[in-house]
C-alpha cells in the first residue's frame, strides 16, 4: 500500500524551518506544506513518486528543495510563490510541467529539465523575474499561454527541433531574451507571443505557420533581423508595430494579407510586400 502525506498534513509544522518527510512515503498530497511560510529547507524521501497539486504552494521562505530521482510527477502549482527558491532540478521521467508550477518564484534563477519533458504548460514559469537559465529538451513539443512571461532576466531560450505550438503570451516582456530561432515543425504562435522583448534582435521563423498573429512581436525596438517561412498567408493587427529599427523583411511566397496596422512605427511599407 502506497503512504501518503495527505492534504495540509503538514501544517501544524508550520513554523518549522526544517523538515524531513519520512522514508516510505510515496505521495506529498494537496496542500501538504500549504503556506507553510517559515519552512526553509525541506528534505523529500527516496520513495516519492508524486508531488500533487500546490504541495508547497506559498512556502514564500523555501530555498532548498531537492526532488528525488524516483518523481514522475509534480502537479500543478506545486511550488507556485516559492519565493527565496533559487534552483530546482527536474528528475528524468517527468513529462509535463504543469500549470503554474513555478510561477511567481520571484528569485529562482536556474532551471534544468530532463530530455522526458515534451511539454510546459501555461503560466509554468511566469513572472520567475531573475530566471536566466533553463536548459530545453530536444522533445518539447508545447510551451503553454503566458509558459515564460515577464520572465524578465531570460537571455536565451534554446528553441528545440521538435516544438510545434507556442502559446499565447509566452514570452511576453522577457526583455533581455536577444535572439529567437524555430525549427519546421512549428505549427502555432499565440497572440503577444514575444510582445515587450525590447532586445530582442534577431527572429528566425521557419515551420508551417500561416500566420504571424497580432502583436506577436509588438514593441521590440532592438529587432533587425526577421526571416518569416513561406507558409505565412497573413501578418495579422500591429504584428510589428514599434519595432522601429526594423527596415526590411522578406516576402513569404504565400502570402496574402498584411493588416494596415502591422508594421506602424517600423521602416517597412505595407505596400512593399503586397
Amino acid at each position: 500500500m502506497k503512504k501518503e502525506a495527505n492534504e495540509n498534513v503538514f501544517v501544524k509544522y508550520e513554523t518549522r524551518t526544517e523538515f524531513s518527510v519520512p522514508e516510505g512515503v510515496e505521495v506529498i498530497g494537496k496542500k501538504a506544506f500549504y503556506k507553510c511560510k517559515e519552512l526553509k529547507r525541506i528534505v523529500l524521501p527516496s520513495t516519492l513518486r508524486i508531488i500533487e497539486e500546490k504541495a508547497f504552494e506559498g512556502c514564500s521562505g523555501l530555498e532548498e528543495i531537492e526532488i528525488p530521482k524516483t518523481v514522475t510527477q509534480i502537479g500543478a502549482r506545486a511550488f507556485y510563490g516559492c519565493k527565496q527558491l533559487r534552483q530546482i532540478k527536474i528528475p528524468n521521467g517527468v513529462t509535463k510541467i504543469e500549470k503554474s508550477v513555478f510561477e511567481s518564484c520571484a528569485r529562482l534563477e536556474t532551471v534544468e529539465l530532463p530530455d522526458s519533458v515534451n511539454q510546459i504548460y501555461d503560466r509554468a514559469f511566469m513572472m520567475c523575474e531573475k530566471l536566466h537559465s533553463i536548459n530545453i529538451p530536444n522533445t518539447l513539443i508545447t510551451v503553454g499561454d503566458m509558459a515564460f512571461k515577464r520572465c524578465t532576466e531570460l537571455d536565451s531560450f534554446p528553441f528545440c527541433k521538435d516544438l510545434e505550438s507556442v502559446g499565447m503570451e509566452a514570452f511576453l516582456c522577457c526583455r533581455n531574451l536577444k535572439d529567437i530561432r524555430f525549427s519546421n515543425k512549428l505549427k502555432h504562435l499565440g497572440t503577444h507571443v514575444f510582445s515587450g522583448c525590447c532586445h530582442l534582435q534577431s527572429a528566425i521563423i521557419a515551420g508551417a505557420i500561416d500566420e504571424i498573429p497580432a502583436f506577436a512581436f509588438s514593441g521590440c525596438v532592438d529587432l533587425v533581423d526577421v526571416k518569416l517561412p513561406d507558409s505565412v498567408k497573413s501578418i495579422e493587427f500591429r504584428a510589428f508595430d514599434r519595432c522601429k529599427k526594423l527596415i526590411t523583411i522578406n516576402r513569404p511566397r504565400s502570402l496574402e494579407r498584411i493588416d494596415s496596422t502591422a508594421f506602424d512605427e517600423t521602416g517597412i511599407k505595407r505596400s512593399d510586400l503586397l
